[in-house]
């Protein structure tokens, strides 16, 4: 039996493997959760940025009792979509530690959707994430 890279042929064939790393997307997401407002009239709402790089990730989330900054890597989780899991702080400090993965990314209608795995959301069960049209 012929071993190369993980991959067995008993044949002298190498097999390939059945999933293939997915690239994680490139560009700038931003997207919102509100939850209406609080009793004296304050919106309750929280407002998020994604920019990924070659893999490398930047999340802020500011808003109501929220300000966060956080540098991570977006993965293959090897189910088709991704994990962006969390590396250090950036200029805010939060509960979160290395490696934890914080949302599962997919791609869904032209932008991305974030389903929290280490991350609480107040109002929603995914979050929806636009492509940026500023700068």
């Amino acid at each position: 039996m012929m071993a190369c890279a993980g991959l067995e042929s008993s044949e002298g064939d190498v097999e390939i493997a059945a999933a293939i790393e997915k690239p994680p997307p490139a560009g700038r997401w931003e997207g919102d959760e509100t939850c209406g407002e609080t009793v004296g009239g304050t919106p309750v709402a929280v407002y998020f940025s994604l920019e990924i790089n070659d893999g490398s990730a930047h999340l802020t989330a500011d808003g109501y009792q929220t300000a966060i900054d956080i540098h991570g890597r977006v993965e293959d989780s090897g189910e088709g979509d991704w994990q962006l899991v969390f590396d250090r702080n950036g200029e805010f400090s939060s509960p979160f530690k290395p490696a934890e993965v914080l949302f599962t990314l997919q791609e869904k209608g032209g932008g991305l959707a974030a389903t929290p795995v280490e991350w609480v959301l107040n109002c929603s069960e995914v979050l929806a994430l636009s492509p940026s049209t500023g700068g």
